[in-house]
């Protein structure tokens, strides 16, 4: 995955598209990307879209290495883009386009530049992400920088895609970051986080493989459960808690019986559970009364939408296992 990343980091130098990088949550997207340009070095600009649009000045500044205020930018840029203004965060892109051309100059070819947590954009601020977008399409028709969208909600896929006339610029429609393997998780939990015994002279990874196949392979809920399990919890307490947070996450997307999405939610997970625990995203759109309701499902985190199958899977192993021991409840 690392090289994937540091080939789309490395750029050719008549590239004309941009790419957009897509995981759930918690899969490790952002400590990839990081990790892949820190590796490719020159020529990579990170910027870290924070939650807050008001701190987008300082994520720009940080990310050209520029003083805060060298653009007239903090605290006017929301007002600015409510107003359907952009002069401040357009001074910012100028720059980057100045410097790209610098930078093309001297070592034959564009520069790149990420935009993590592209997320933060959507409810609220999206003008902001089709300036971007925008922006992203007309730096590599021109040739002289590509853009990296890194993303992890179907929202924020739906919105960019809806820009027929940008969207064709995205390479390949979309790059997904997925879960470890299990090779990889087990080399996760045994020798990086010590989960192993010795039985009879005898390595016993027992306990961590008990871990993977409770949670898979999302980086995050592996951390999780080695945190717990080398605190000295039990297993048992630790599938406990991690279904008990399930219970709370159907409850909140209104799946549970009784509530607004349980018909089309059980009809979703017969579905999945009937097609080897996949099934194509329109069919599951299928299942819903309108799209709004699809994706409003979707943003609850309990199912997942692989934008570059078209495919929605569970979000996660232990969702699964939610499902399979609690069918009564749903």
């Amino acid at each position: 995955m690392i090289d994937q990343l540091k080939n789309i980091f490395k750029p050719h130098e008549d590239q004309s598209f941009y790419h957009i990088i897509y995981g759930i949550n918690g899969i490790g997207k952002s400590t990839l990307v990081k990790t892949a340009s820190k590796e490719v070095g020159q020529g990579v600009i990170y910027v870290e879209i924070p939650a807050n649009v008001y701190n987008l000045n300082e994520a720009f500044a940080k990310a050209l290495n520029i003083p805060p205020d060298k653009f007239t930018f903090t605290n006017r840029i929301a007002r600015s883009f409510l107003e359907s203004k952009e002069p401040e965060l357009k001074q910012y892109l100028e720059a980057i386009k100045y410097g790209a051309e610098v930078y093309k100059k001297k070592h034959g070819k564009p520069p790149v530049i990420i935009y993590d947590n592209v997320d933060h954009l959507v409810a609220k601020h999206s003008k902001i992400l089709d300036l971007l977008q925008n922006d992203a399409k007309k730096s590599a028709d021109d040739k002289k920088y590509i853009t990296v969208f890194v993303s992890g909600k179907n929202s924020t896929f739906e919105k960019m895609h809806s820009n027929k006339h940008i969207w064709p610029h995205a390479k390949k429609l979309v790059m997904e970051i997925g879960e470890l393997s299990k090779e990889e998780s087990m080399n996760y939990l045994v020798n990086k986080r010590g989960i192993k015994t010795m039985k009879e002279g005898r390595i016993d990874t027992t306990e961590a493989e008990n871990l993977y196949e409770l949670v898979g392979g999302n980086i995050r809920d592996l951390s999780n459960v080695a945190d717990k399990f080398l605190n000295n919890e039990s297993f048992e307490d630790i599938k406990q808690y991690k279904l008990n947070r399930v219970s709370r996450k159907f409850c909140n997307a209104r799946l549970n019986k009784n509530q607004v999405y349980n018909k089309a939610g059980k009809n979703v997970i017969d579905a999945l559970l009937y097609n080897n625990k996949m099934l194509d995203y329109l069919t599951y759109r299928k299942f819903f009364s309108n799209p709004n309701e699809a994706n409003e499902v979707l943003e609850a985190n309990i199912f997942a939408h692989h934008p570059e199958k078209h495919t929605v899977t569970f979000e996660s192993r232990v969702i699964e296992r939610y499902v399979q021991e609690n069918a009564q409840y749903i």
